[in-house]
């Protein structure tokens, strides 16, 4: 077998600005191509094609049937594929004359390949070149789409690529009034030419579109927010394709304002060129009513996103990789070339497998215990290719002996495998890289901190490889060539060692003036510093400035013993720090706003105010209201009624009321021990009615008088409503007395009460409190009263036992046995009476208060009285005898 080869092994470091990266092959496919003919005679020849992808290339091709004393008329028309562009089209090194008859715009567009194209036309384009040209070599630049293209927009911050805009998504932080002006809608950008960009973005499409800046500006007056967006990437007109999205986070969601050739509500679209890039691109311009984002009154900043799309795209989702900005198969690219042929047909077709092992181990790879660095055989191709390339991927990330890649220096193989016989090594190692750790230094934000207080660099995650140094560099670009250059970088500043997540904590760059800077960003792996270097810088403004003022109220209380409610007489005292020295000691307004109170310094920049209550005040939870200013012309107004950790105070002045009864309202009872009925309540207050005029100003209307208050209202041009219902502290508790002297103790109120009125018949009266938790006491107390009518102890005489027997004391059968008694109080009913034995009842006789019984003995008996009297008298034994 004759072998014959050539091998050239390159390291590209992926440079990682916004982007997202597909496959080799993808990348340099053809998706259609322009037919090229020439005019003769009135016919169109043609001559051939040239293919094309979706970037631009240029491609040349050798005319016939042209005459050098005669003008040439060349057509390119479109075969396949979506839309298709030129840049330049030559004709040896002369530029056409005419282009589908226009000799103008299109003509300068094509005499020089910069990206600046144009739409090649479904009819075709015919360029017409001058006579007295030599050259037959036709060079054409161009680009085809194909047919179905990525629809996913950039999103800036460039966090939330692939996700859209939440609540939880990363924005950008405008300060409202930090730049103010209008914009005129002409594409000019005049308004924001010596302005910084808000924000500026390298991006990097996927869609064959020119790598380039996003820059958008921000401002804003009175009435408008303004924002301008130049999307350098997007230098192709697609119509309705085209757009972008401004985002707004306001506290109802995410409001979205777009802009494309048919939607102009919120701006419009050009078609234009800026300072910024000398092709023709796309630009947005926005006016947005502030009132259409929802800004509150006391809000100082915006939170900002952005979205552009242009059929210049990002690749899907599928091709582009979200991992950080570590080291992987990404950063290795090999080509070689290499040619294999013989007579034995089990070699006609091989394989190759890439090996990458660390320097340092100085060994070929083991065929066996070594895996490839590629996950499936790389494919011979055609068996006249003779070049090979390939380009790892995100997932390659051991190297060939397992080891996860990091930095350092690397020896690369080449093995060419047969079928199916044993294969062979197209290299053995003569070939070497170093690996160095990426940066994406377009995920590092600053934090802009005031005059006085350190700047910082952080990063959102994915910026670097994980748990490695990172260092930023001040570059001055003194020469403004956009090129690192020698000296140009300050010394280095720590940003700390990354997270897991790739991510980097907020780290100090020094205490800066307001302006525009520009930092350069490595991570240092295996003591190997990544490169220093354009790609890998990030462009910052800071405004700086005074500290804005920011007040904590601390606390808001009660000299209520009972936390959190106040009653007339009670002091409410409130405390609040703010986070620099006051230029002045505010006025604070406790509950109503008839009364200011200035507030007392108590410590540093702690300070207090305290204000008593009085019966006129107006019910309900505390309002706190004052505006604290600092010098530098920045202030803050606290307008609250809970203080930091949420406690609040409720003024009540307005004591419970209720209801008291007897026995359920009964109007004698002839017992000391009586049942109380009771209702009770804490009503509603009325609270205090504050309108609010154009400078936001509160103001007390203090009135009794409804209608007055409507009056006032109506004439200072206010909404009036009438004072509110505020409830009460609640908790009501209940005391009771019979005497307005002595009082029970205090108890929570229930429906009954057990109570003992005191001895002694006649009207009797129970006077009653109630109290709520704020102390609020009833000012009278309750009443009701009950007539006592107690009866004395019913006493019973037994008046006589007598026998019908002639002898006294004595009854024999046949006799009857007469009893009488008496009862101090009339009986209820009658009782029935046993005389001897207690077998059979005998109802008395009731005669006026002396009842008898009578009943004929047959035996000796002993009589008691057993009728349920409530005293008894018994007389000694009548005798019986047989």
């Amino acid at each position: 077998m004759k072998k014959s080869l050539l091998l050239l092994v390159t390291a590209l470091l992926c440079i990682l600005p916004f982007w997202s990266r597909t496959a080799q092959a993808d990348r340099h496919a053809d998706y259609g191509e322009l037919a090229v003919s020439v005019l003769v005679d009135g016919v169109w020849i043609e001559q051939g094609s040239l293919p094309y992808g979706r970037f631009v290339s240029e491609q040349s091709f050798q005319l016939s049937s042209i005459q050098a004393d005669e003008s040439a008329l060349i057509r390119l028309l479109q075969q396949g594929g979506g839309k298709s562009h030129l840049d330049s089209v030559l004709l040896g090194t002369q530029s056409p004359i005419e282009v589908n008859e226009d000799t103008a715009a299109s003509v300068r567009k094509l005499a020089t390949a910069d990206q600046d194209l144009i739409n090649v036309e479904a009819s075709g384009m015919i360029l017409k070149f001058a006579s007295g040209n030599p050259s037959h070599v036709l060079k054409v630049a161009a680009r085809v789409e194909p047919e179905v293209i990525s629809a996913i927009p950039f999103h800036y911050p460039t966090s939330n690529l692939y996700k859209d805009f939440d609540l939880g998504s990363e924005y950008y932080t405008y300060s409202i009034n930090s730049s103010r002006g209008k914009l005129v809608m002409d594409g000019q950008l005049d308004e924001i030419s010596k302005q910084a960009p808000f924000f500026q973005q390298y991006t990097v499409p996927d869609s064959g579109h020119p790598d380039g800046m996003t820059y958008g500006w921000v401002w804003n007056d009175d009435e408008n927010l303004y924002v301008a967006i130049d999307f350098t990437p997007d230098n192709t007109f697609d119509g309705d394709a085209d757009y972008t999205k401004v985002y707004a986070k306001t506290n109802s969601g995410v409001k979205e304002f777009k802009v494309s050739v048919p939607e102009t509500t919120w701006g419009q679209p050009f078609f234009t060129y800026t300072d910024k890039v000398v092709y023709q691109h796309k630009v947005y311009e926005y006016q947005i009513p502030l009132t259409n984002l929802e800004i509150a009154a006391d809000q100082t900043e915006l939170q900002l996103g952005f979205a552009a799309y242009g059929t210049a795209a990002a690749g899907n989702a599928t091709d582009n990789d979200q991992t950080f900005a570590g080291i992987d198969g990404r950063d290795i690219s090999v080509s070689w070339t290499a040619y294999y042929y013989t007579n034995d047909p089990d070699r006609q077709t091989y394989t190759f497998d890439i090996y990458v092992l660390p320097s340092a181990l100085a060994r070929t790879p083991n065929l066996v215990s070594n895996r490839p660095f590629n996950k499936t055989p790389i494919p011979y191709g055609d068996e006249n290719q003779v070049n090979w390339s390939w380009t790892g991927a995100s997932t390659d990330t051991l190297d060939s002996a397992g080891v996860p890649l990091a930095g350092g220096d690397y020896t690369v193989f080449i093995y060419v495998n047969f079928t199916p016989v044993a294969g062979d090594w197209v290299d053995n190692g003569s070939f070497s890289l170093t690996l160095q750790s990426d940066v994406d230094a377009s995920k590092f934000t600053v934090v802009d901190h005031y005059t006085g207080t350190q700047d910082q660099l952080q990063s959102a995650a994915n910026a670097v490889g994980a748990g490695l140094p990172v260092t930023a560099y001040l570059w001055t670009d003194t020469n403004s060539n956009g090129i690192v250059d020698a000296g140009e970088l300050g010394p280095a500043l720590s940003l700390g060692t990354s997270a897991t997540d790739g991510s980097v904590a907020a780290a100090n760059v020094g205490d800066l003036i307001a302006g525009t800077y520009k930092f350069v960003i490595t991570s240092t792996d295996n003591g190997i510093e990544s490169t220093k270097d354009v790609a890998h810088a990030v462009t910052v403004t800071l405004t700086k400035g005074a500290l804005p003022l920011s007040v904590t109220l601390n606390s808001i209380s009660s000299s209520n013993p009972t936390a959190g409610v106040a009653k007339a007489g009670d002091t409410v005292t409130v405390t609040f720090t703010s986070n620099r020295e006051l230029s002045a000691l505010p006025n604070v307004y406790i509950g109503d706003f008839g009364t200011a109170i200035p507030a007392t310094s108590v410590s540093g920049n702690v300070y207090s105010a305290a204000r008593t209550f009085t019966a006129s005040d107006s019910e309900g939870i505390v309002r706190i209201y004052f505006t604290a200013s600092a010098s530098g012309g920045t202030s803050k107004t606290v307008d609250t009624t809970t203080d930091n950790s949420g406690n609040s105070v409720n003024f009540d002045k307005t004591a419970p009321t209720g209801t008291l009864s007897i026995n359920g309202g009964a109007a004698a009872t002839d017992s000391v021990s009586v049942t109380l009925s009771v209702t009770g309540e804490d009503p509603d207050g009325k609270g205090a009615l504050i309108l609010t005029k154009a400078e936001k100003q509160p103001l007390l209307l203090a009135s009794n008088s409804d209608s007055i208050l409507r009056e006032l209202a109506a004439s200072m041009k206010l909404a009036a409503q009438l004072p509110p219902s505020v409830p009460g502290t609640g908790n009501v508790r209940m005391s009771f007395s019979n005497d307005e002297v002595s009082w029970s103790a205090w108890e929570p109120i229930a429906a009954t009460k057990t109570w003992i009125l005191p001895a002694g018949n006649g009207t009797k009266t129970v006077y009653m409190k109630l109290k709520d938790a704020a102390g609020n006491e009833t000012a009278t107390a309750i009443t009701a009263s009950i007539e006592l009518q107690e009866a004395a102890p019913l006493a019973v005489t037994l008046n006589s036992i007598t026998s019908s027997n002639p002898t006294a004391g004595v009854a024999k059968v046949g006799d009857t046995v007469t009893v009488t008694f008496t009862s101090n109080r009339e009986l209820s009913v009658l009782p029935n009476v046993y005389i001897g034995d207690f077998g059979t009842q005998y109802p008395p006789r009731a005669l006026a208060a002396t009842c008898t019984a009578q009943r004929v003995r047959s035996r000796l008996a002993t009589a008691k009285e057993l009728c349920g009297f409530t005293s008894l008298q018994v007389l000694p034994a009548v005798q019986v005898k047989q």
